[in-house]
């Protein structure tokens, strides 16, 4: 492989690509990165995923839901003001 190549890493999700095209897991909520890191753990312990590979999913899993229930809260937190301010900002 050439420095400019990308490295092919496998699919944690065991979901079929069908077509040739990546397959797109929902990552919308923490409960999907919940049940995507779940289906990592569970190829590691099966043998059907490198541990090294999933632990990098793991750790890019953990970081997004962080991120997830940032941005969750912050929305939260701005709707509650806004109601406190009546409606200003």
């Amino acid at each position: 492989m050439s420095s400019t190549e990308t490295p092919q890493v496998p699919d944690p999700s065991g979901e079929s690509k069908g077509g040739g095209g990546k397959t797109r897991i929902p990552l919308k909520t923490a409960i999907d990165a919940r049940r995507q890191m779940a289906k990592v753990y569970r190829q590691m312990y099966d043998g059907r995923l490198d541990p090294n590979i999933g632990t990098k999913h793991a750790y890019v899993l953990l970081a997004l839901t962080k991120m997830i229930e940032t941005a969750d809260l912050t929305a939260r937190l701005d709707a509650l003001e806004a109601r406190a301010n009546g409606g200003r900002q």
